[in-house]
């Protein structure tokens, strides 16, 4: 079979939004910026709660998503401030740990409603 003759690419793959399963990041409550504000003013003591959890509740929900010793090791360093640029691993944790507050902020609204 000469996959070549068909009339549709068989490398095409959809555009992400294509399939209705796949979010739209339109519809999302809430942008990854402003559930990070949230959560850190929650954690600072400045609000109360974030998206009806309480501080407590996001250093748990935050502390399980470092999961791995090596994550320990670097939220300490830049936490203790290691005397330098910020290490890589440093802005990929930070990366992962701002879509994780976004992820769980717009699951934590969708349950309200």
């Amino acid at each position: 079979m000469n996959l070549a003759a068909l009339p549709d690419d068989p490398t095409r793959t959809a555009d992400y939004g294509y399939f209705d399963w796949e979010d739209d990041d339109e519809s999302l409550p809430i942008t990854e910026a402003e559930a990070v504000v949230a959560v850190m003013a929650c954690l600072a003591g400045h609000m109360p709660d974030a998206f009806g959890e309480t501080r407590e509740y996001w250093c748990e929900v935050l502390l399980d998503q470092i999961s791995e010793p090596v994550d320990f090791c670097v939220a300490f360093l830049t936490l203790l401030g290691h005397g330098g640029d910020t290490p890589i691993e440093a802005l990929h944790l930070r990366q992962q740990m701002h879509r994780f507050i976004h992820e769980h902020a717009c699951d934590l609204i969708a349950r309200k409603h």
